[in-house]
């Protein structure tokens, strides 16, 4: 497990634990780990997205895609 997933982990966990009354202070940090949260999400998206372009050029994934260049098979496979 990287430091990135040990951070996301952990800011999931501590939103999951949230009291119901929370303070605004709380809340405030909710907030910042929600944001944490996507921004950790969109790097992992951007990640396998180069993973496909480079398995695209290396002609490393199934011939099924032979149609599509690497940008539409992950919109198509991953954006629906």
């Amino acid at each position: 497990m990287t430091s990135l997933d040990l951070l996301r982990n952990d800011c999931v966990n501590s939103l999951n634990r949230e009291p119901e009354d929370a303070t605004e202070k709380e809340l405030g940090y909710s907030v910042a780990m929600r944001h944490i949260i996507k921004l950790i999400d969109d790097k992992y998206s951007q990640m396998h997205k180069h993973e496909i372009v480079e398995a695209f050029k290396h002609g490393e994934l199934p011939c099924l895609f032979v149609n599509l260049n690497a940008e539409e098979y992950y919109q198509e496979t991953f954006k629906k």
